[in-house]
C-alpha cells in the first residue's frame, strides 16, 4: 500500500501511514526498527521528514547509534540538506560513538549555519560532549549560546557532577535559579549528588527544600524520586557525622 501511494505521488498519505504503523521511533527496539526500515525502503521518494523519522528512531536506541549515523549519511548522499531535527538526532546518537565522529558532525553543523540559530542543536552538542566527558568543549558551546534553557543547563550540571567537578555544577544550579528556569528531577539528582560528594549537607538540604517549597514537586513522590533524593541526603548526613 505504501509503495502504491508513493508511486502516485501521494507522499503525505504515505507519511501518514508510516506514522500510523508505529514508525515514529519511540520505544522501538532493534526488531521494531527493522520493520520500520522495511517499510521505509518501500517508499519511492521519502522526504526530509521521513528521513528524520528514521534517524530519530535509531538514535533513541543506544545499540542502533551506528545505524542512525549511517541513515544520516545516506540521507545526505540522497541530496537532502540536514535541518535542526536531523542534527539533534544524529548528535544524540554520536554520544554513544567515538569522540571523533561527534567532532565531525559538530563541524558539519557549523558549516550548515544551523548551530547558532537553533537552541536545540546547541543543547544536543552540549549533552553529547558532557556525556563523553569532554566538558571543556561542552562549556565552550554553552558559553557561546545566546540563550539557555533547562536542557542546556541540566546537561552541564549533570556533566560536571558526574565527572567530579561538583563546585562548577553547583554554580550552574545557582545560575539556573537566578534565571528562574524551573529545574527537574535531573537537576536535583545532580545537585544533591554534588553536595553529597563535597560534604555540603546544609546546601543539599537547601536545594531539597527549594524543590519541595518553590517548585512543588509533590507528584514525584509517586515515582520514587523523593525517596532517592532523601537517600542522598541521608548519605550526606552520615558523612557529616563521621
Amino acid at each position: 500500500m505504501l509503495t502504491s501511494y508513493s508511486k502516485e505521488g501521494f507522499l503525505c498519505e504515505a507519511k501518514r501511514l508510516f506514522h500510523e504503523m508505529g514508525l515514529g521511533g519511540r520505544d522501538e527496539g532493534p526488531g521494531g526498527m527493522l520493520e520500520c526500515r522495511k517499510v521505509f525502503e518501500e517508499i519511492t521518494a521519502p522526504d526530509l521528514v521521513l528521513w528524520n523519522t528514521m534517524i530519530s528512531g535509531y538514535s533513541q536506541n543506544e545499540d542502533l547509534s551506528e545505524d542512525a549515523l549511517c541513515c544520516f549519511r545516506k540521507m545526505q548522499r540522497g541530496g537532502f540538506r540536514p535541518d535542526d531535527c536531523s542534527f539533534v538526532c544524529v548528535v544524540s546518537a554520536c554520544s554513544n560513538l567515538s569522540p571523533s565522529v561527534g567532532n565531525q558532525v559538530h563541524a558539519l553543523t557549523i558549516k550548515s549555519d544551523i548551530l547558532y540559530n537553533h537552541v536545540s542543536v546547541n543543547n544536543a552538542l552540549v549533552a553529547m560532549y558532557s556525556k563523553c566527558g569532554n566538558l571543556q568543549d561542552a562549556r565552550k558551546i554553552f558559553d557561546t549560546m545566546p540563550e539557555h534553557n533547562m536542557v542546556s543547563l541540566n546537561s552541564m550540571i549533570a556533566g560536571y557532577a558526574q565527572h567530579g567537578l561538583e563546585a562548577e555544577s553547583l554554580r550552574l544550579v545557582e545560575l539556573m535559579l537566578q534565571k528562574d528556569i524551573a529545574p527537574n528531577n535531573i537537576t536535583f539528582v545532580s545537585v544533591l549528588s554534588a553536595c553529597a560528594h563535597t560534604g555540603k549537607v546544609e546546601e543539599g538540604q537547601k536545594y531539597f527544600n527549594i524543590m519541595k517549597e518553590k517548585f512543588g514537586f509533590e507528584g514525584w513522590t509517586q515515582d520514587g524520586l523523593e525517596a532517592e533524593l532523601r537517600q542522598l541526603l541521608k548519605l550526606m548526613l552520615q558523612k557529616d557525622s563521621l
